[in-house]
């Protein structure tokens, strides 16, 4: 490494980032050393993101880890997050216009009176975001095409026609 300064100082007068100095670090490598941090060994820094890999699965492997992952599924904002992406995934999957997020996905909840917006039925953990006009049947995936439906409206719907829909539930006359 005859192109690379042989200390930190010399490294630092010329602007290089590495500086070679031929002894081992302790761990026994090397290889190049770092300017902009406490000297460390280019090798030692390369290998630090495996090692942060396995720590994190470690971790995941763990009780701890296990509990942390499960409390964090059951959470609301996972949930939330989850309906938002698999909207997202299907209407980009039929190239339909239009997109919401969680703050629009929040406010039409609220709108909704955190009801069902056929049924009535207070909104508890089986709620579901449906698109008013079905993705299927060229609905947009603007938060205007939404609405939040209990589990048993949005199951019957499917992918009908609104009013199709409000007709055959005895809604309209």
């Amino acid at each position: 490494m005859p192109s690379l300064p042989s200390n930190r100082g010399d490294a630092l007068a010329i602007g290089a980032s590495h500086y070679f100095t031929g002894i081992p670090c302790k761990h026994g490598h090397i290889a190049p050393r770092r300017v902009v941090s406490n000297g460390s060994c280019a090798a030692c820094r390369k290998n630090k993101p495996e090692s942060a890999k396995r720590a994190v699965l470690r971790y995941r492997a763990s009780d701890k880890g296990k509990a942390t992952l499960k409390a964090y599924r059951d959470s609301e904002k996972y949930k939330t997050l989850r309906i938002l992406y698999q909207n997202r995934r299907r209407a980009r999957k039929i190239e339909a216009e239009g997109c919401h997020t969680v703050a629009d996905m929040k406010r039409l909840r609220i709108k909704q009176g955190n009801r069902c917006a056929y049924c009535r039925v207070h909104l508890g953990r089986g709620s579901h975001l449906d698109h008013i006009v079905s993705l299927s049947k060229g609905g947009s995936n603007w938060p205007r095409n939404l609405q939040w439906l209990c589990l048993s409206c949005n199951s019957r719907k499917h992918a009908r026609d609104p009013i199709e829909f409000a007709r055959a539930a005895g809604m309209l006359i």
